[in-house]
């Protein structure tokens, strides 16, 4: 049995030159690399059905769009998808030469395992926290996603 990127200490060891910017990004690194773990194989589905279970039914390309992705790569998602009874393809009401892609209900139960799972890892890992510990961590991450968001629509770079 091999290691999983989860098991794995690998942390940036400061060095001359580190910049607080350098620590942030891998500090980010090592959640991201944690939560993919979660998902595991899911690489592709979790963020799908999220998607789905968050907008509700929609085409491809939105699909796509929401996910950042391009519609070729979103629809070998889809594909699979549907051949694993996650999603569904439903006449689009304003185009009925177009599908819309809905969950299935097997589709929302892979789907709220998943979150249960994931809640009751969160809950785990923050169980010795003070509350206010994780309301601030919380209201740091949201600005932190904002401001990304921010910089990046008006074109700031590194």
């Amino acid at each position: 049995h091999g290691a999983r990127i989860s098991d794995i200490p690998c942390r940036v060891q400061p060095t001359a030159g580190t910049t607080r910017e350098d620590e942030l990004s891998a500090a980010l690194i090592r959640v991201l690399r944690q939560i993919k773990s979660l998902v595991g194989a899911d690489t592709a589905v979790v963020p799908c059905l999220g998607a789905l279970m968050r907008c509700g039914p929609m085409r491809v390309s939105a699909l796509a769009a929401e996910l950042g992705l391009d519609v070729s790569t979103a629809s070998r998602h889809v594909s699979r998808l549907e051949t694993d009874g996650l999603v569904a393809r439903t006449p689009d009401p304003s185009d009925q030469r177009a599908a819309r892609l809905a969950l299935t209900p097997a589709g929302v139960e892979r789907m709220d395992a998943h979150l249960r799972h994931r809640a009751e890892v969160l809950r785990a890992a923050t169980k010795s926290w003070p509350e206010p510990d994780v309301a601030t961590l919380i209201e740091l991450i949201d600005r932190l996603a904002d401001d990304i968001g921010t910089a990046t629509a008006t074109g700031e770079r590194a």
